[in-house]
C-alpha cells in the first residue's frame, strides 16, 4: 500500500505557483499508483481563502483513483466544518477518535488544536495500540521539540509554538509512522523510541525565501518505507559568488554563469562579495555593480540581491603590497590564497 504525504501548501489563489505545486502532487499520485494522498495540515493559507477556494478544491480533488486524507492545520483549523464539500475522494479528520480502518491499515488524524504539555499527551493517549497485525499511521500538524530548529524553518510563524510534541509522546502507541506537517524547510525523519518514524516532508513549494533547495514530497510504501520525490515546483536557491581581483574572468560574467546554470524552477537569492581591480579590468566599482544589477533584473532578482564589492586596484599597485606579494611567492606556504586575502583585508583596515 502506498501513501503520498505532503503538508503546508498554503494555497492562496487558483493558478499560482502553490496551486500548480498541488496539481503536480496529484499527478505524482496518479503516476505512482498510490492508495492515499495525505495532506498534514495548512492546505490553505488562511481561513477566508479556504472558504473562497472550497468549490475549486472540490473539483480538483474529485475523480481520482486514490483517496485524499486531510487534517486541519493552524492556518486553516476552522475551514473544514462538518458537511462542507472538498471532493468525492476526500476524507477530513475532525476528531482524533475517528480513525479510518482499511484492510491491515489504521489511520488516525489529529486535527490542529491549541494544546500543549500534559493535556496534549492525554489526547495522544486516545490512540489505542492495536493487537491486530496491522500498520498504524497518524497524521499530525505541529512542532517536534526533539529536533534543532530555527524559527525560519516554520515559514512566517514567528515565535509561537504550535502543538509542540516530543518523540517520547508517541512511544508505546503502536504507531508505525507519524506523517507530520508544519516544518517547511525540507524532508526530515526521526525514529520514535521503541519503534516507528516521525516524518516531515517540507513544504511542496517555497512559501518564504527561507525555504532553500528543491521541494519534495514523501512517498511511503508501507512495506518498503519512505522515499523522497523531488517536485518541479519553484524553490529558492542561495547563490554566493566571491570575486577575486586576481582572476582573469570578467566578474559580471562569473555571476551570469552561476545564474544561468541553475534549474529553471530555481529562484536565486544572489549574494556577491569580494574585490575587483578596476585598473586591470578597465571598469570602475560603480560600473561593475550597475552591470550586476542590470543582470539581476534580467533574472527578476531585484529584491533578492546583495552586492558587497570593493575596488582594491590602488592597493594592489601599492609598493608595500607588491613587496609582500613578492615575498609570498618565495615562501613554501600551503594556503597562499588565504594568507593573501588576510593581508589584503589588513591593508584595507589600515586605509580606513
Amino acid at each position: 500500500m502506498k501513501i503520498l504525504h505532503t503538508a503546508d501548501v498554503h494555497l492562496r489563489e487558483p493558478g499560482d505557483e502553490r496551486w500548480q505545486a498541488l496539481e503536480e502532487i496529484l499527478e505524482v499520485g496518479e503516476k505512482e499508483k498510490i492508495d492515499f494522498l495525505v495532506i498534514s495540515g495548512d492546505l490553505f493559507d488562511t481561513e477566508n481563502i479556504g472558504d473562497q477556494l472550497r468549490p475549486r478544491i472540490g473539483n480538483l480533488f474529485s475523480g481520482h483513483d486514490y483517496r485524499i486524507l486531510i487534517i486541519p492545520g493552524n492556518h486553516d483549523k476552522n475551514v473544514f466544518e462538518q458537511g462542507y464539500y472538498f471532493g468525492d475522494s476526500v476524507h477530513v479528520f475532525r476528531k482524533l477518535e475517528e480513525s479510518l480502518e482499511l484492510d491491515n491499515l489504521k489511520i488516525w488524524g489529529f486535527p490542529f488544536t491549541d494544546l500543549r504539555g500534559p493535556e496534549l499527551l492525554r489526547q495522544l493517549r486516545k490512540i489505542k495500540n492495536s493487537d491486530k497485525e496491522e500498520k498504524q499511521v497518524l497524521l499530525f500538524h505541529g512542532e517536534l521539540l526533539d529536533a534543532f530548529f530555527q524559527r525560519k524553518d516554520f515559514g512566517d510563524e514567528g515565535s509561537t509554538r504550535y502543538l509542540p510534541v516530543q518523540l517520547s509522546f508517541f512511544e508505546g502507541l503502536g504507531l508505525d509512522y507519524v506523517l507530520a506537517g508544519h516544518f517547511h524547510s525540507g524532508f526530515r525523519l526521526w525514529e520514535i523510541p521503541a519503534g516507528g518514524s516521525f516524518i516531515y516532508p517540507g513544504s511542496p513549494v517555497a512559501v518564504t525565501r527561507r525555504e532553500i533547495g528543491p521541494r519534495k514530497v514523501n512517498l511511503l510504501d508501507l512495506d518498503e518505507g519512505p522515499r523522497e520525490i523531488e517536485l518541479k515546483s519553484a524553490f529558492f536557491q542561495q547563490v554566493e559568488v566571491k570575486i577575486n581581483p586576481l582572476q582573469e574572468e570578467n566578474p559580471v560574467y562569473q555571476v551570469e554563469k552561476r545564474l544561468t546554470a541553475l534549474p529553471k524552477n530555481a529562484v536565486p537569492l544572489l549574494e556577491v562579495s569580494g574585490y575587483i581591480d578596476s585598473n586591470r579590468i578597465g571598469k570602475t566599482e560603480d560600473m561593475v555593480i550597475n552591470e550586476m544589477k542590470s543582470l539581476a533584473r534580467r533574472f527578476c532578482l531585484e529584491e533578492n540581491i546583495s552586492i558587497e564589492l570593493r575596488d582594491v586596484g590602488t592597493i594592489l599597485q601599492d609598493d608595500l603590497f607588491k613587496a609582500f606579494e613578492d615575498k609570498l611567492e618565495k615562501v613554501d606556504y600551503p594556503d597562499r590564497k588565504n594568507l593573501w586575502e588576510l593581508a589584503l583585508q589588513a591593508r584595507l583596515e589600515v586605509r580606513r
